[in-house]
């Protein structure tokens, strides 16, 4: 299958690279939808979408780029020759976005963590949309002659969807709310970090296992779950405590 989608003139138009910019519009979409309703400026929410993608792009290119270092040590020119040598890292992209998001939270366009939040929405859908391009521009990876990229695609989209209704109920819980009158942002970002890196992880487990890819999922998962129990403002010693073996030996040593 040609990557090409169509010819006009002497440019061409390449499947992935579409999908890729649709995931982009769909990103940027999703942030300044949900922004509107944290109350932030429409010109905040295009600096938040232009920047980070900015960003999420360089990184992802200096990730692949990092990764693939034999392929351009060769000749460092092929950096640029994005049709040549495409590709992207997905860890990468999600520093690069956390970079953008950072520096404007320095400017005080928006706050940190709803930034992240925000990113945490519009991410799952974009990467459905690039996985799809994938597929259709024959760049997938098949397992029993099926592409791993449809599975990820669909469990990306699954992920959006639950985000998007966890997004208006997840400043309900009692338990991350901690005893507090009103919850923090963060808990969409942690939860996005920990979900998708279980979907990493079943992607490169089987049938070909990429230790150091399910590595970085593993640390994805992880990371995702510091952030929730970070934002929610739980004590860890709290919760110790609460345990049923150390709440005994706890209430005796009282």
């Amino acid at each position: 299958m040609s990557d090409v989608l169509v010819n006009i003139g002497r440019l061409s138009v390449y499947t992935l690279s579409s999908f890729v910019v649709l995931a982009y519009f769909w990103y940027g979409f999703v942030i300044y939808k949900k922004g509107l309703e944290y109350r932030y400026a429409p010109e905040s929410l295009l600096d938040l979408s232009v920047l980070s993608g900015l960003f999420g792009w360089i990184g992802s290119r200096l990730g692949f780029i990092l990764t693939h270092l034999p392929t351009f040590q060769a000749n460092w020119l092929r950096v640029f020759l994005l049709n040549g040598y495409p590709g992207y890292d997905y860890f990468g992209l999600l520093i690069g976005l956390v970079v953008g998001v950072g520096l404007l939270a320095r400017r005080g366009e928006v706050k940190g963590s709803d930034g992240l939040d925000l990113i945490g929405l519009g991410l799952p859908g974009a990467v459905a949309y690039e996985r799809l391009g994938r597929v259709f521009s024959g760049q997938a990876t098949l397992v029993f002659g099926l592409p791993v990229e449809i599975f990820q695609a669909f469990l990306f989209l699954l992920i959006f969807v639950w985000l998007w209704k966890l997004e208006s109920d997840y400043r309900t819980f009692e338990w991350y709310r901690f005893r507090k009158t009103q919850a923090r942002s963060g808990f969409i970002f942690g939860a996005f970090l920990f979900l998708s890196g279980l979907v990493i992880i079943l992607s490169n487990v089987w049938p070909k296992t990429n230790l150091v890819t399910v590595g970085l999922g593993l640390v994805s998962t992880i990371v995702g779950m510091v952030v929730v129990y970070t934002q929610s403002g739980r004590s860890l010693v709290h919760d110790v405590k609460l345990l049923p073996f150390v709440k005994r030996w706890y209430t005796k040593s009282k």
